[in-house]
């Protein structure tokens, strides 16, 4: 068996190498493990951010931090303080999207309601924020923005994404200045303050926050919750922007209504050609939503089809053609996070490697097509051994390794028994005696190891396994 070649992981670091993308722990996965004393520092630190974010919310709007208006070189402008912005934003990097916008979504709430808003227009009024952070999360999820910000490429695609994203909060403005009546002038002041506002706060307060001590946060909620989720599946891409777009079009097309009402054209208004008015408005607004529809529809379609061959293209670049069991490649990033997971949860972290005895005779006597026959029937009888969340890769020729996550050295040896002995009894080469694999284990207490120690020690088992007669397992 050769010797491993070592992955993209430190030699004798214990720890997880630092992630290269976005990190998040789904709301609903953690809250489908039930009660969980660990966690409970995050949940507090999350609730915690949540009310200060409420009542800064409500301080802003009683308060009125919107549109504070300033001078740049001769010309008025106007600058918005919202720390909902802020707050909810930090949570979007660091806990995951559904966190940060329920945060949002409740804070902007009660800024409406606060600042002079019935209820029903409160409600849209508060998916203004969310749309914003669920967007600003979305785009440096697909811009590979690393949250930690290591990298000048990290700091301007964030400020990027950020200048995209703010885009979503003028549309809050139309129903804002509806609802008090303002002035344009008024109305142009506080969609120049929030634009500008959320795009300083992003800029200028989250980035460098996300930069100062991502790090130490991600590392410490690892810790609490387990290994995080890295890779949004086309089923969640195609729900976050509808959610996203419908929510935009919604407002856009509200707050045309709402500007149409508040010209207070008169009834008997007609066009130059005679025609009434209203009616005319009407059928421009009826176009606008059928093209926004159909824009929308097909905009969807198109990102299912792109997210779902993207997912299909990276799931196929971490299989072997041959046998179907994960490549060498895809190893890496599976230890990564089942490391991660092993060492949240204080359980153990196992591997077994195994290669098949005499292999180069079988192909050598009978071809390399009978050779991978007899690669494709033991990584099926393997797969007969295996448990649903155990890990199967082919690290090349007749070398295979199984990560298994959670589970000691003695759990592990027994299952390359079982391994051994499923191989020998089911996988025959025609002309020859049955094939047969020396099989290897070892294991971390907690995941405290490297990749590289683990395979090391493993593989050292396997050589020991055939310097004894082959076909037997040495953990």
């Amino acid at each position: 068996m050769d010797q491993f070649a070592a992955p993209r992981f430190d030699p004798g670091d214990a720890a997880p190498r630092r992630p290269d993308g976005m990190a998040w722990w789904p709301m609903r996965t953690v809250l489908a493990r039930g009660v969980n004393l660990a966690a409970a520092p995050v949940w507090a630190a999350w609730l915690g951010l949540s009310i200060l974010s409420v009542g800064l919310a409500f301080l802003e709007a009683r308060l009125d931090w919107s549109g504070i208006p300033f001078v740049v070189g001769g010309r008025p402008l106007g600058v918005s303080i919202y720390p909902p912005v802020t707050i909810a934003a930090l949570l979007v990097f660091w806990l995951g999207p559904t966190y940060g916008a329920s945060t949002a979504y409740v804070s902007t709430l009660v800024s409406g309601l606060a600042g002079g808003l019935a209820a029903d227009r409160a409600a849209l009024f508060a998916l203004g924020t969310p749309a914003e952070l669920l967007l600003l999360w979305f785009l440096a999820l697909m811009l590979r923005v690393r949250p930690g910000l290591p990298a000048y490429r990290d700091w301007w695609r964030f400020a990027a994404a950020a200048i995209i994203a703010t885009t979503a909060s003028s549309l809050d403005i139309m129903l804002y200045n509806e609802a008090h009546r303002l002035p344009i002038t008024d109305g142009q002041r506080l969609w120049e303050g929030w634009i500008f506002g959320d795009l300083a706060q992003l800029c200028l307060v989250v980035a460098p926050l996300l930069w100062w001590g991502w790090d130490r946060a991600h590392a410490l909620t690892t810790a609490r919750l387990g290994a995080p989720q890295r890779e949004l599946s086309a089923r969640n891409t195609v729900l976050l922007l509808g959610f996203v777009w419908i929510t935009l079009a919604g407002l856009a097309m509200l707050g045309l209504r709402l500007l149409t009402r508040a010209l207070d054209i008169p009834d008997d208004a007609v066009t130059v050609s005679g025609e009434r008015l209203l009616p005319r408005l009407g059928e421009m607004a009826t176009f606008l939503v059928v093209l926004v529809g159909a824009l929308l529809v097909s905009t969807m379609a198109l990102t299912a089809a792109l997210a779902g061959r993207g997912e299909e293209s990276a799931a196929l670049s971490y299989r072997d053609d041959l046998t179907g069991a994960f490549n060498r490649r895809a190893f890496a990033e599976h230890f990564e996070r089942e490391h991660e997971r092993s060492r949240a949860a204080g359980r153990p972290l196992s591997l077994v490697c195994f290669d098949l005895d005499r292999f180069k005779a079988i192909n050598d006597q009978l071809g390399h097509a009978a050779g991978d026959r007899v690669l494709v029937g033991s990584v099926l009888a393997a797969r007969q051994c295996l448990r649903p969340h155990d890990l199967l890769f082919r690290w090349g020729g007749d070398e295979f390794l199984i990560l298994l996550p959670e589970t000691t050295a003695d759990e592990a040896a027994a299952l390359g028994e079982r391994l051994r002995q499923a191989i020998g009894n089911t996988v025959i080469a025609v002309d020859l005696p049955g094939v047969t694999a020396s099989v290897g284990v070892a294991a971390t207490w907690a995941g405290r190891a490297s990749a590289d120690d683990l395979l090391r020690r493993a593989d050292d088992a396997v050589y020991r396994a055939k310097s004894r007669g082959r076909n037997q397992v040495v953990a």
